[in-house]
């Protein structure tokens, strides 16, 4: 019973870690975002090129050149 408690709070942990990260993630592409100071039409083209994108990803560092 101790074992499986264990293993419960290990998992939430590591669960608790990836949505830290995954936020951490998010709020620096908003940051990057936000430093570009984009007007209404250009965000217009780059919410377009998202949403109809092929849906090939690609790397990171093909997105920003910081």
């Amino acid at each position: 019973m101790q074992l499986v408690v264990r293993l419960v709070e290990k998992m939430s942990s590591e669960r608790v870690k990836r949505v830290i990260d995954t936020v951490t993630r998010l709020q620096d592409f908003v940051s990057r975002i936000c430093q570009l100071d984009v007007d209404e039409t250009e965000y217009a083209y780059l919410k377009s090129l998202v949403l109809f994108s092929p849906g090939e990803v690609l790397p990171c560092n093909l997105y920003f050149c910081v």
